[in-house]
């Protein structure tokens, strides 16, 4: 189900791996709507506060997306429509 609404507005996940103890990994491909394909390793360690805060507002807009198309997944359920 996390494929179905996590990632970018028009793009589709294949998930290889996904370890969210310390030190573990997250691994999937990334499709593009342009039939593109990345590969990412997700790792989130920073080793100073400077590092994270480089990053922050984008992930806080990505989680926000990610939340909105989480949302609409859980109402296609809900109403019975979701393939």
């Amino acid at each position: 189900m996390l494929a179905r609404w996590w990632g970018p507005h028009g793009f589709t996940n294949t998930f290889h791996e996904i370890d969210i103890t310390p030190g573990g990994a997250w691994k999937f491909t990334m499709h593009g709507p342009d039939g593109r394909a990345t590969k990412v390793t997700f790792r989130q360690t920073f080793k100073k506060e400077k590092q994270f805060e480089q990053i922050k507002q984008m992930c806080i807009n990505g989680n926000e997306e990610n939340f909105d198309r989480f949302g609409q997944l859980l109402e296609e359920i809900k109403s019975g429509s979701a393939g």
